[in-house]
């Protein structure tokens, strides 16, 4: 029972080159600014699993960023607003 618990802990926590550790905060970025729960979020996480990233920075980036999109949606909003009608 143990086993594969440790199993995905080692899988999660590989990958500790600066650029992976990069690639996954982006990875994190990238799915943390997606409205989750559509077909398109869920293809994106399935493969971003696939690439070498850090897979811990990622889901870290995405829940920070999942938990502060209710403060910055309307700041974003305003901010695209703008640009789009420069």
């Amino acid at each position: 029972m143990l086993k594969p618990i440790a199993k995905v802990i080692v899988a999660l926590n590989g990958n500790l080159d600066k650029k992976q550790i990069a690639a996954g905060f982006s990875w994190g970025l990238l799915l943390g600014l997606i409205p989750a729960g559509n077909v398109f979020w869920i293809a994106l996480l399935v493969i971003s699993f696939f690439f070498k990233n850090n897979h811990w920075a990622k889901l870290l980036s995405m829940a920070i960023l999942k938990a502060l999109a209710a403060v910055i949606a309307p700041h974003m909003d305003t901010i695209g607003w703008e640009v789009l009608h420069i």
